[in-house]
């Protein structure tokens, strides 16, 4: 994002490792803390930077042991999910709002997870792999039925949702 207030981690993935786990571990806890991990990322003025978003997003849940992510997708509403849900219908505002800060193209990248899906592509732990793909199909599956509605079909759950 070109936004000069924003924080961002160092380039360095090793360094920022601590840094993203301390951030995202409120999601291996209940629903209500995702708003504070949307917080942060408010404040550090990243939340609109749907790239790194899930860049950060995905390392942090490559650096996870598949044990803690299978516990965390049980429950109707499991914080990961509904974290990235609400990242997805907070790019879809933007674009509503500003076409330009976010166009179309780069709004269906975001609906789609494209970023998280590349990760998944690069795991070589396969069942690592499948919970973050089930996650990141969850996610995805529901947002976009909740835009499919609010575009009247312009964007489909079933266009968001097909490799």
């Amino acid at each position: 994002s070109g936004d000069n207030n924003a924080v961002y981690f160092t380039p360095i993935k090793r360094d920022r490792s601590p840094i993203i786990a301390r951030l995202f571990r409120p999601l291996l806890r209940d629903i209500f803390v995702f708003k504070v991990v949307n917080s942060i990322l408010t404040h550090l003025g990243i939340d609109s930077d749907f790239e790194t978003l899930q860049l950060y997003f995905g390392e942090w849940l490559r650096s996870l042991p598949a044990d803690a992510i299978k516990a965390n997708m049980s429950g109707n509403w499991r914080p990961m999910v509904r974290w990235l849900h609400d990242m997805i219908l907070n790019a879809y505002q933007k674009n509503r709002q500003d076409a330009q800060q976010l166009d179309d193209a780069s709004l269906e990248k975001v609906v789609r997870l494209e970023s998280l899906l590349r990760f998944c592509n690069e795991i070589e732990d396969l069942p690592k792999a499948f919970f973050i793909a089930v996650i990141c199909i969850d996610a995805v599956s529901t947002a976009s039925l909740q835009i499919e509605e609010k575009t009247y079909g312009k964007i489909t759950q079933m266009d968001s949702i097909e490799p």
